[in-house]
């Protein structure tokens, strides 16, 4: 009996002893819902791995499409991420706990994306791009032209941009006068009445890359 109850001991404190670890290393920000291409993610530690369906995606990584390629991430907070073709999206922060904490923090480097919020919204939501910070809730696009050019569209919910250099703000959608728009190098942000080219990514149904 007492052999039998130092095993269980030892087992439990092994567990408590564990279970943190295991935990921060099995973290996940988002799981795949669909690939289209050859679509990579760049983990944390530089590993290069092709994404599959139900992938999992965590803090840290980078996730790239090819000229052809696209993706659609679900994270954890029920958000829906449609990243577009020759896009390039890195999740610099994410942490979930249903608490005032919870934040997240993704990076366009390159191309376009479209996102349908999940709990963490508007100033607890950061998606940066360049020198420009984008924070809202609802169903949103942003994209980076050739040109350094970038364009936004609200199509439900609201966006509030924020040039991180001087700190001014623009907004569009609910509430806003506008909503698209774009902010060209070396120019103030302009307000535009139809949507721009370079949007139009569908986020349910994402199967070409003709936009």
């Amino acid at each position: 009996m007492i052999n039998k109850l130092s095993r269980i001991l030892i087992l439990l404190i092994s567990l408590i002893l564990v279970s943190p670890l295991s935990h921060s290393q099995t973290e996940i920000a988002a799981r795949v819902i669909v690939t289209s291409g050859k679509v990579e993610v760049v983990r944390e530690n530089g590993a290069r791995e092709i994404l599959q369906r139900r992938d999992s995606i965590s803090a840290g990584d980078t996730v790239e499409t090819p000229a052809d390629g696209l993706v659609q991430l679900r994270f954890v907070d029920s958000a829906i991420v449609a990243l577009g073709c020759a896009s390039k999206l890195r999740v610099n922060s994410y942490s979930y706990e249903q608490a005032n904490e919870d934040q997240v923090q993704l990076i366009l480097l390159a191309g376009n994306l479209r996102t349908i919020s999940g709990q963490i919204e508007t100033e607890n939501y950061r998606l940066k791009i360049a020198d420009t910070v984008v924070q809202g809730g609802g169903d949103f696009e942003v994209a980076i032209a050739p040109d350094d050019t970038q364009y936004f569209a609200v199509y439900d919910g609201a966006m509030t941009i924020i040039n991180s250099q001087d700190q001014t703000q623009m907004k569009l959608g609910a509430g806003a006068n506008a909503d698209f728009g774009k902010l060209e190098p070396g120019f103030q942000f302009e307000e535009l009445i139809q949507l721009p080219p370079m949007l139009g990514l569908s986020i349910l149904n994402s199967t070409d890359c003709t936009i």
